[in-house]
């Protein structure tokens, strides 16, 4: 009696949710490998020929003054410098956009693909809130939320109407294997097997949205690590730094000193991102208060976790490293939710589990697929022919 009450529930849930899933699962396949697909996309301005083994490169002001002589009405926010001399030095400009600069040549070229960058757009859109116009109280959003978590409901359940009440491989093995069939029998086939075998990979990425979505599953997040849930995912304020007085009449640091400085605290470094604030600009005339210190991201060759990508702040006089922030810095409940957050992108764990997060969105919309097909069958019978 029990199965059979989850049984209508499952289908039920199912029906309700089925067509969100199947557009979050469809959109969340084409946004596994969103950034590694932009790269691609933009790889003639990333890339430069490799340069001779002879050739100098152009310090980064210099390169930052040729952008902002081309472009002077650009901010630029932050420099990207790649330990692979193939790689150009990316300027942050306003719009989430960037430029790319040769450091050998001086070239300039605009970071842009802007067929691909529309259709990832156009997939997030469709994955974060179903199309719906952006703004506080999204319907979509709303809609896809309560989606996720009938999903999780939905695998789970699915799970205990699986599970054989006889364990013998004649059995089981239409449930755990893909068999030669058609109509019905097919589809219950592909439905039992592709949910039992994308179960675990759907509970992680249906259970991480369902935190991303939800302000009482993130504050429960942080209360299960024994923290007060922060406002707005804001780690605490950190205490003032106390910095000594720079000598009178010292100069601030070149660009490349700051990032020279960042890279010799990381010597495994294998990008880093040097912050401006505020934003340099064309004006010909010094800041009055120019900055103390800077903050540089730094991406290591082989970090762990994987997403990790430390901040440092360094004096802009002596260089000195005053501060590095981290994951190793953040609190047990930023920990588990930067965690939860990569996990659901598929991330956290490389290349290869990101590859089967894909896998099992795919697997996502075959499961709503199959689900209404085997619910048409069974309220709306086939004719029978003469």
């Amino acid at each position: 009696m029990l199965r059979k009450v989850l049984f209508w529930m499952h289908l039920g849930v199912g029906l309700v949710a089925g067509l969100a899933i199947g557009i979050m699962s469809f959109t969340g396949a084409a946004l596994t490998f969103e950034k590694d697909i932009l790269a691609w996309a933009e790889r003639d301005a990333r890339r430069i020929p490799m340069p001779a083994p002879e050739a100098e490169r152009i310090g980064l002001d210099e390169l930052m003054g040729r952008v902002l002589a081309a472009r002077p009405d650009l901010r630029l926010f932050n420099v990207t410098v790649s330990a692979d001399p193939r790689d150009a030095v990316i300027v942050g400009i306003p719009g989430n956009a960037a430029v790319a600069v040769n450091p050998y040549s001086g070239e300039i070229r605009d970071v842009a693909a802007p067929r691909t960058q529309a259709f990832m757009q156009a997939m997030r859109a469709w994955h974060f809130r179903l199309n719906f116009k952006a703004g506080p109280g999204n319907a979509g959003a709303m809609l896809n939320s309560a989606a996720n978590l009938m999903f999780v409901f939905l695998g789970l359940s699915g799970l205990v109407l699986w599970w054989p009440r006889v364990w013998q491989w004649r059995a089981v093995r239409a449930s755990v294997w893909f068999l030669s069939g058609r109509g019905k029998a097919r589809d219950w086939n592909w439905h039992n097997v592709i949910g039992l075998w994308c179960l675990p990979l759907i509970l992680v990425l249906a259970g991480t949205g369902v935190v991303l979505s939800y302000k009482w599953a993130n504050a429960l997040v942080f209360r299960l690590a024994g923290e007060t849930p922060p406002p707005n995912l804001a780690p605490p304020p950190l205490p003032p730094l106390k910095l000594p007085a720079p000598p009178t009449g010292a100069a601030a640091l070149s660009s490349d000193a700051l990032v020279a400085a960042a890279q010799r605290a990381f010597p495994e470094w294998s990008q880093v991102t040097l912050r401006f604030n505020p934003p340099r600009t064309a004006a010909a005339s010094p800041a009055p208060n120019p900055p103390r210190t800077f903050a540089l991201v730094v991406k290591e060759q082989a970090p762990w976790p994987r997403f990790d990508r430390p901040t440092v702040t360094i004096d802009a006089f002596s260089g000195a490293v005053v501060r590095t922030e981290g994951y190793a810095t953040l609190s047990p409940g930023m920990r588990a939710r930067r965690w939860i957050r990569l996990l659901h992108s598929g991330e956290a764990l490389g290349t290869f589990v990101q590859f089967l997060s894909g896998v099992a969105c795919l697997g996502g919309c075959v499961l709503v697929y199959t689900g209404f097909a085997l619910a048409w069958r069974r309220f709306v019978p086939a004719r029978k022919t003469t």
